[in-house]
């Protein structure tokens, strides 16, 4: 995931992501635990933002500061690190459901992660804005790009199978043509037809 992205309204200029996985520093607000709730996608915005109220409003605690590096391996997808404890949050890219900043609190973006047929909601801060912003695109776009990835893997798989079937059938329907024939020809050698007289 190398490229440069200017982001509408940043005033800091340009940032640039390495390749690898993008890793930034931010404040872990907390989860939310949204029982009850399926993912939809018309209704995740203001599922995000909900959450983000319940927990600005409910919590005591201060946020920590943690690392978040993201990856496009499904299987890795999201890791978020408490760099004091070593305590430790993964989210592979499957579990991820939507991802978005608040619109009441710019500085503030979050994700939904479905776990078990339940939905959590994660509430991050960043330092500005545009930083938020940044980190909601880079996961929109690891998203993406590790969907397409799959999707690609998948359809690949799926025309490899198919070859394999049909590979299979035609090895079936030729052994059957040569069964059918030898039993013909086995047939022709013990019951020969009289010579025709010319």
């Amino acid at each position: 995931m190398n490229y440069i992205r200017r982001l509408s309204g940043d005033v800091s200029g340009i940032y640039k992501l390495s390749d690898g996985n993008p890793e930034f520093t931010v404040r872990y607000h907390g989860v939310v635990y949204l029982r009850g709730e399926t993912f939809r996608q018309d209704i995740a915005k203001y599922l995000c933002s909900a959450a983000v109220e319940k927990l600005f409003k409910d919590s005591q605690m201060r946020p920590k500061r943690v690392s978040l590096t993201v990856s496009s391996d499904m299987e890795i997808g999201i890791t978020v690190l408490d760099p004091s404890t070593k305590a430790k949050l993964e989210f592979n890219l499957q579990s991820i459901a939507f991802c978005c900043t608040d619109f009441n609190r710019p500085k503030v973006f979050s994700f939904l992660a479905d776990i078990d047929n339940a939905l959590q909601c994660h509430v991050f801060g960043a330092e500005r804005e545009d930083k938020a912003r940044l980190i909601a695109l880079t996961l929109r776009n690891t998203f993406q790009e590790a969907f397409s990835k799959w999707d690609k893997t998948t359809k690949k798989d799926e025309r490899v199978k198919g070859r394999r079937i049909s590979y299979g059938r035609m090895q079936e329907t030729l052994k059957e043509v040569d069964e059918t024939e030898c039993q013909s020809n086995r047939k022709t050698m013990e019951n020969p037809s009289p010579a025709k007289e010319t």
